[in-house]
């Protein structure tokens, strides 16, 4: 009883994030302003560019509008800087009285609340620049340091620069005789990585408890690994049409997986598995945008707990796993996926039913 009441308490935060507040991964199509700049400067890269230096770095910029704002903010920071250091400066001559020096102090805090706002200000200007740039420079590979990969999770989650966010997205998925909930409860970037913690809630069907549990387990697999899951990302690559009407992505993924039977997981004990691999994304839609065609390919090393293993039927601890979804987006509101194929190194696990998902846009 207890664990109906916890899988149903999972289930409807799970139900609620997928109709409340569902993020999107079918990328939005956006216009570069480097590009618009530079069609209107075909005759000369120097009226396309600035000499800046950026982090101790010189390097040439485009001139945009977020790069001309980040530079006349750094302006105004540099002039509340060099006051602050000159009345820094003055309080160790020891000739100003008592009450000038509470000033000094107190106008030094205003400068230090101002310059940190600022500082603020041009990170997410500078942000706004790098992720211009990646939508101007068509074939990024291999290049994605801090910058470049929180611009790119902007541009894919349409995080527009937010660090944290809770409640993201959510799924449903059905197959043979089980169906699963599953739902991002919250995620941030931390460095060049994106960290997201997720939720998952299965059920099956099958009146045989030994084939119930298999095939219970194997949809968790399919869903992300278990009813609780820390996924870490980073990019490897992106490569874009003009305005991101076409894209095409990859990304190595870690994640640690865990069963708790308080859950409702259809065994007696915990079981847990850590996956490393990478995952292949690509989208194209219609001239209109009203529907959108995309694939998803992945594989992963696993290595899991022997109650992990257990679960699935198989008798070894690390294993290869991946799986082919296809899909469409309908109008950008509705996602609709098929898992049409899996492939393991174990032969147990390579299911050649297709499983449905579903998910509700932003």
């Amino acid at each position: 009883m207890k664990n109906l009441i916890l899988f149903s308490m999972l289930l409807t935060c799970c139900s609620f994030s997928l109709l409340a507040q569902v993020a999107s991964f079918k990328i939005i199509e956006r216009q570069s302003a480097i590009a618009e700049m530079v069609a209107d400067n075909r005759d000369t890269t120097a009226n396309s560019k600035i000499k800046v230096t950026i982090k101790g770095k010189e390097g040439n910029y485009y001139k945009t509008v977020s790069m001309s704002n980040y530079l006349y903010i750094g302006e105004k920071k540099d002039t509340l800087v060099a006051q602050r250091k000159r009345l820094l400066a003055e309080l160790y001559t020891n000739v100003d009285s008592e009450e000038v020096r509470v000033a000094k102090i107190k106008k030094i805090d205003t400068l230090d609340y101002k310059i940190i706002q600022m500082q603020k200000e041009q990170k997410s200007l500078y942000n706004a620049y790098t992720v211009d740039y990646l939508l101007y420079k068509k074939v990024n590979i291999f290049n994605f340091g801090f910058s470049r990969a929180t611009a790119f999770y902007d541009i894919v989650y349409n995080n527009e620069n937010t660090n944290f966010r809770v409640l993201n997205s959510a799924g449903l998925n059905f197959g043979n005789n089980t169906g699963s909930v599953y739902s991002e409860l919250a995620s941030g970037n931390l460095g060049v990585f994106r960290v997201n913690l997720a939720a998952m809630a299965a059920n099956n069907s099958n009146p045989d408890p030994a084939a119930s549990k298999v095939e219970e387990a194997f949809q968790r697999l399919q869903t992300n690994g278990g009813n609780l899951v820390m996924n870490m990302e980073y990019p490897l690559a992106y490569l874009h049409s003009r305005n991101n009407k076409v894209n095409f992505l990859t990304r190595f993924i870690l994640r640690g997986s865990a069963d708790f039977p308080e859950f409702g997981t259809n065994t007696d004990d915990f079981a847990g598995s850590v996956a490393a691999g990478l995952d292949l994304y690509g989208e194209a839609p219609l001239s209109n945008n009203a529907l959108s065609f995309f694939f998803n390919l992945n594989v992963n090393q696993y290595y899991g707990s022997n109650t992990f293993i257990d679960n699935l039927g198989i008798s070894s601890t690390n294993f290869t796993f991946g799986q082919l979804t296809l899909g469409i987006v309908v109008s950008d509101n509705l996602k609709l996926s098929f898992i049409v194929g899996s492939f393991s190194s174990e032969e147990s696990l390579r299911n050649g039913n297709v499983t449905i998902g579903g998910q509700v846009l932003k």
